[in-house]
């Protein structure tokens, strides 16, 4: 533990909302060529496993999927 923060871990598995996050990539590559080109990347568990520390509170895994 550190700074009173339980370890910060988090699933990498795919969920309903990583398939529907895809679905919509998918789509917008479809439909709107000119938007989905410019989306940048998402993150590495890696460097979300790295930027984590720095957040106040425990990110939900939620948010760390919608980075990646």
């Amino acid at each position: 533990m550190d700074g009173g923060r339980p370890e910060t871990t988090y699933s990498t598995g795919a969920t309903q909302l990583t398939a529907s996050l895809e679905r919509i990539r998918v789509w917008g590559e479809a439909n709107n060529r000119n938007i989905a080109c410019n989306l940048n990347p998402g993150l590495t568990q890696e460097q979300i496993l790295e930027l984590a520390p720095n957040c106040p509170v425990r990110c939900p895994q939620e948010i760390c999927e919608l980075y990646r």
